[in-house]
């Protein structure tokens, strides 16, 4: 008794006209029977559970995600007369399936050994340079600024370091070295920030507020982080009310340095700054507000205060 195989297919748009004309099923996918005239196409045809066969020539699913530039669907160009025709087209295109696959993975090797090589050969090339930079960068005051485009961290993941002429692969030993540099500067400037802290306390416990000295009659107001950034415009001005400015201090040439002769203790102060980007608009405002505890040859002591409130409260029990 001869054997029937269910076959499924696929048509191509040339292949679905030639079917059309040759009276064959035209649509896209087709199934229909046909006859196992060679034993030996068993080994290509599925065998269910019940004993029917079946042959389904429509994709190679294992190369579907596979990024061969060859499509993992066969299409035939015109309706198959045989089984045997299907599947020496079926294992025509498996094997050129497998072949792109197999030439596929041996360009990855290539290139991922052709990638080692070099990057072996940059870390050679590189170790030395990494070595003399922190070489130059051990003996650096660590609160000195780093020079131009050095650095003490690495990259995002960790294996180089970036550098002015690019990156630079680190070893183990050189990344300790890095990161000990790191550990260090950070230290350093964690100790300077407390020690100045302690300074401006120690000054507020002994004059009542920040002291500048002055020089000329003029002050700059620097040095304890009452103006933001590099501001273009600073002013600085005298109240005696909740609003408004009475007067402003002089600034001669728009230096950032005030005339404070004038100024005398219980005076209340108000400092602003600002700069103005490309549309005009105002960006890195701040703003202080003190009350004048003395301004004498010693220098001037200004005790910082919350707001205008707090400064006109303290302005008055130094004028009582």
């Amino acid at each position: 008794m001869t054997q029937t195989v269910n076959v499924t297919y696929r048509l191509s748009a040339a292949g679905q006209k030639a079917a059309l004309i040759a009276g064959r099923c035209a649509s896209q996918i087709v199934t229909e029977p046909m006859q196992l005239d060679d034993p030996a196409l068993l080994d290509s045809v599925a065998i269910g559970s019940e004993g029917s066969l079946s042959l389904d020539v429509r994709c190679c699913q294992r190369y579907v995600y596979a990024g061969l530039g060859i499509p993992a669907d066969l299409a035939f160009d015109a309706p198959p007369a045989t089984l045997a025709e299907i599947v020496s087209a079926w294992r025509a295109h498996v094997a050129a399936l497998d072949a792109a696959f197999a030439e596929r993975d041996a360009k990855r090797a290539a290139d991922e050994q052709a990638a080692k090589l070099a990057a072996d050969a940059k870390r050679a090339a590189d170790e030395p340079i990494l070595d003399a930079i922190l070489d130059e960068l051990e003996v650096l005051d660590p609160l000195a600024d780093l020079p131009a485009g050095r650095t003490v961290t690495l990259d995002y993941y960790g294996k180089t370091w970036q550098g002015p002429a690019g990156q630079l692969f680190a070893t183990d030993v050189q990344k300790a070295r890095l990161t000990a540099l790191n550990i260090a500067r950070t230290k350093a400037k964690e100790a300077a920030a407390r020690a100045k802290a302690e300074a401006i306390e120690a000054m507020i416990a002994e004059h009542g507020g920040y002291r500048w000295t002055v020089e000329a009659g003029m002050c700059d107001f620097r040095g304890f982080n009452l103006w933001a950034g590099s501001q273009t415009r600073r002013w600085v001005g005298i109240f005696t009310a909740p609003k408004g400015i009475d007067s402003f201090l002089d600034s001669p040439r728009g230096e950032h340095t005030f005339e404070i002769s004038s100024l005398v203790a219980g005076d209340c102060i108000q400092g602003g700054g600002y700069d103005i980007n490309s549309r005009g608009w105002r960006r890195n405002q701040s703003e202080f507000f003190g009350v004048v505890i003395r301004n004498d040859d010693t220098g001037l002591v200004v005790k910082i205060t919350d707001s205008r409130a707090a400064a006109l409260k303290a302005a008055a029990k130094i004028k009582k």
